[in-house]
């Protein structure tokens, strides 16, 4: 029987290319970063908070519901591969900018947020797209394919970098992501049912709540901030530093990359809570159900 075009490429070559696609941002944010910092002289507090560039990959779960509400797989898989080469693109204009570190890390975090969804969008197509008999067929290729990502990341593109230079090797990393994008628009199956349309999200997103308490959270982590650093200033000026030593200077001194890392841990705190809030709220209203 003809090949039903929607089926789009062979699943040998299309689940080879999309996990090869998974690992490979993910070994760019997870360690070229680490090499990028060391390279640039970072102080180890700092290489130390590039750790903290794994953690979208540790809130998958928050952004899954929406991945499966909206669309298809295959639209978020390209539309995320589109944002990953112009982060890409992005990182290689800020490895030339003065203050490179904190631009880097921008770059780098928006770069695992972005990995981190592209992976829900890849593994949700692997199990729409393919039928129990061909999920098991395929399944070996799953592991090489990411695996080989992350050899050449820190292999030849590693070796690439010290020749040419780091701009020249994210350079290279987006077109290998670009050449990916366009694969896929190729190849992958378009078989899947679209669910609700991308800009009901966006209306979601981009509502007036959302935009409000947004602009809250910014300007009450502003406000601290400032407060926080001329407090530090005044207490040296007035030689009572003695008032906050434990607080006020080394908030005050924290730079970009501080920052971030001191967000994301913030962050993290407040979802976990709000998680077991939930849990909490859910067990109550089980129990009142089975009462």
């Amino acid at each position: 029987a003809p090949r039903d075009p929607r089926r789009g490429a062979s699943p040998h070559a299309w689940t080879i290319s999309t996990y090869f696609a998974e690992g490979f941002p993910y070994s760019v944010v997870n360690n070229l970063a680490d090499l990028f910092f060391t390279e640039h002289k970072a102080t180890l507090q700092q290489i130390g908070l590039t750790s903290l560039f794994h953690l979208p990959w540790n809130l998958k779960l928050l952004v899954g519901p929406l991945v499966d509400a909206y669309a298809t797989k295959r639209v978020w898989l390209i539309g995320l591969e589109v944002l990953l080469t112009l982060a890409l693109i992005a990182l290689a204009v800020t490895s030339t900018f003065s203050t490179v570190l904190a631009a880097a890390a921008a770059a780098f975090l928006l770069l695992g947020v972005l990995s981190a969804v592209h992976d829900i969008a890849i593994d949700g197509l692997y199990l729409e797209a393919l039928d129990k008999d061909e999920q098991a067929r395929f399944v070996g290729y799953r592991a090489p394919a990411y695996r080989a990502a992350i050899v050449i990341v820190t292999g030849p593109l590693v070796v690439f970098a010290k020749q040419a230079g780091w701009t020249a090797a994210f350079v290279v990393c987006a077109a290998i992501m670009g050449a990916l994008l366009l694969a896929h628009l190729v190849m992958l199956p378009r078989t899947e049912t679209p669910k609700a349309p991308l800009r009901a999200l966006a209306r979601s997103l981009f509502s007036v709540p959302v935009l409000i308490i947004g602009a809250a959270v910014v300007g009450v982590v502003l406000a601290a901030r400032s407060v926080l650093a001329s407090t530090a200033w005044q207490a040296s000026k007035d030689g009572l530093a003695g008032l906050l030593p434990s607080l006020a200077g080394p908030v005050g001194k924290l730079g970009v990359a501080e920052w971030i890392g001191l967000s994301l841990l913030l962050a993290l705190v407040a979802i976990l809570l709000l998680a077991s809030f939930c849990c909490t709220f859910a067990a109550l209203l089980a129990v009142a159900m089975i009462k």
